[in-house]
């Protein structure tokens, strides 16, 4: 099965359905569990996934635009089983074999597919985004980082900024699957390069938003 067959093979799968009252839900690949996450109500500040078996002690930390459904428990399989999303399980696709553990934070903490009714129930949540971001972030000695927003609004660069500084405070190398025109970390879904090479990860120079300009360090 060539790539383009097997990525179109995948989508199926893990886009979700509604028949009737039956909800069809995305699980974890195997070996993939949930460790650690913190949701409050319709929010998710952080998702920390692990390979139960893998012999790596790396761990990626990616930076999204806003969380789906990824944590939450299932609703059709009896017993303490968490549901995953597109997003997640293609980071686990293309990252999956590097790393013991991937931890999830996001620009806008908003459970909702669509970042655009994300984004309009956020501004009472960006201070603490920060810090749970923070308290996270500061336990955790060594990671590689991956962003991968896709675009947003300017009126969001400074919390963009803000959440950049405290990833990056150790100069970590800042790594994307590509940017975009405007020189954002392409969202995982939108595949960089030629093909449909997710593994390719694209070696940026640590940035972040000022003003209106982006700044390379």
């Amino acid at each position: 099965m060539n790539n383009s067959v097997a990525h179109l093979v995948l989508y199926s799968i893990i886009i979700l359905l509604e028949v009737g009252d039956m909800e069809y839900e995305v699980y974890f690949p195997c070996n993939w569990r949930v460790l650690d996450s913190e949701f409050d109500l319709n929010y998710r500040y952080y998702l920390e996934i692990e390979d139960e078996l893998s012999d790596s002690k790396e761990t990626l930390i990616a930076l999204l635009m806003n969380p789906s459904k990824a944590g939450l428990p299932s609703k059709n399989v009896n017993g303490d089983i968490k549901i995953s999303d597109t997003t997640v399980n293609l980071l686990i696709q293309a990252y999956g074999k590097k790393y013991k553990k991937i931890i999830i934070f996001n620009v806008f903490p908003v459970l909702n597919s669509s970042s655009t009714k994300a984004k309009k129930y956020f501004s009472d949540k960006i201070k603490e985004n920060l810090d749970m971001i923070a308290s996270k972030v500061k336990n955790i000695s060594n990671y590689d980082l991956v962003v991968a927003t896709g675009r947003f609004p300017k009126k969001y660069f400074q919390n963009y900024s803000s959440i950049m500084d405290v990833l990056t405070n150790n100069n970590k190398i800042v790594f994307a699957v590509g940017l975009t025109v405007q020189g954002y970390g392409k969202h995982v879904n939108q595949r960089a390069g030629t093909g449909n090479n997710l593994t390719a990860l694209t070696n940026v120079k640590k940035y972040h938003w000022k003003s209106n300009k982006l700044i390379r360090i």
